[in-house]
């Protein structure tokens, strides 16, 4: 159902199923991405079922860092405009990891995610280099930051940063929650968290660069 949603009102912002006023584009402009929103809500909640009933299958392939970087990238680049945010990724070119393409955008893209809706000027900052056999993502922000009681809950599933912006930017809780998963189960990684009230947030994620080696030990 959500693939026809999404499907149809894409056809029909294009003016592939006839003309529209501006009106119209409007509304189905927000058809169309809350179908992609609810899409994902429905992603999640799926995987974070699989990892807990073991039964998430995983996909290694060799895959260039920079390259999903880009990618993922390309995705926020609106967002942090609208925001008028700056958003800087900082990623060495040769860097390779041999894992699961998909649960590694997941990671990444969960915590940009964040980063954009928790930091209300300044900027977003990824960088991305090698760390003795693994692969080191740092996410910077200049955002609200975490709050001591906020910190103690924040990888807890349904749990949202209590702040005046958590009506305003909406969501669900568990992206943090399934990233954490993915890491410590999927991704052979670690989470790490710095922060400080109203001076910015630093997230950083460390993944085994070659599944392989893991399986071994």
């Amino acid at each position: 159902p959500i693939n026809s949603i999404i499907g149809f009102s894409g056809i029909m912002l294009q003016g592939m199923s006839g003309p529209i006023n501006d009106k119209q584009k409007e509304h189905l402009g927000r058809v169309f991405n809350s179908g992609k929103h609810l899409m994902d809500l429905i992603s999640d909640v799926i995987d974070i079922s699989k990892i807990e009933g073991d039964r998430i299958d995983v996909y290694p392939q060799m895959f260039a860092i920079h390259e999903l970087a880009s990618e993922i990238k390309e995705n926020f680049s609106k967002r942090a405009e609208h925001k008028k945010l700056q958003l800087e990724f900082d990623v060495a070119g040769d860097v390779y990891m041999f894992t699961d393409r998909k649960r590694m955008q997941q990671v990444i893209s969960n915590l940009v995610s964040n980063a954009i809706k928790y930091t209300e000027h300044g900027f977003v900052r990824v960088s991305v280099r090698e760390y003795y056999g693994m692969v080191e993502v740092l996410v910077e922000d200049s955002g609200i930051g975490i709050t001591e009681d906020n910190m103690l809950n924040l990888f807890n599933a349904f749990e949202r940063l209590d702040t005046h912006l958590k009506i305003r930017e909406g969501g669900t809780g568990l992206g943090l929650y399934l990233t954490d998963k993915l890491l410590s189960e999927v991704l052979h990684g670690e989470i790490e968290v710095e922060s400080e009230p109203g001076k910015g947030s630093a997230f950083r994620v460390r993944v085994a660069q070659d599944l392989r080696k893991e399986n071994e030990m």
